[in-house]
């Protein structure tokens, strides 16, 4: 169904996985119904993912974001070592009922959706 996640709500162990298409990356273990729910970089959801998560730092359009590969390396950086020293590491997935996006205007971010809100620099 477009526009809803296909991942129920819930939590999610992640695990290390390598494949020659992707190198190292993430899975989304005992997703109901699902298999090979990956955490990969993506900028564009229509064309590079198939059913599989892609970090951004923000949604410059319908399915598009901006420096996914930067976020994913930020993402391995802290997950990675937990996993090596054999921690859980889990995803949690909830519905969500406002979503925010944020453009770069001037050297500062700007949040298109709700109220006029301005930050130096964003959390990823």
């Amino acid at each position: 169904m477009r526009g809803v996640s296909c991942i129920p709500e819930g939590n999610y162990a992640l695990r290390r996985r390598n494949s020659e298409h992707f190198g190292w990356h993430l899975e989304v273990q005992d997703v109901p119904e699902r298999e090979s729910i990956l955490i990969h970089p993506a900028n564009n959801a229509l064309k590079e993912l198939k059913g599989c998560i892609a970090p951004v730092t923000i949604l410059t359009g319908e399915g598009e974001g901006d420096s996914s590969v930067a976020v994913f390396t930020k993402l391995k950086m802290m997950v990675y070592p937990l996993l090596a020293k054999e921690e859980e590491v889990w995803l949690k997935i909830e519905e969500s009922q406002t979503s925010v996006t944020w453009r770069r205007e001037n050297g500062l971010w700007r949040n298109l959706k709700g109220k006029s809100e301005w930050k130096t620099e964003l959390d990823v």
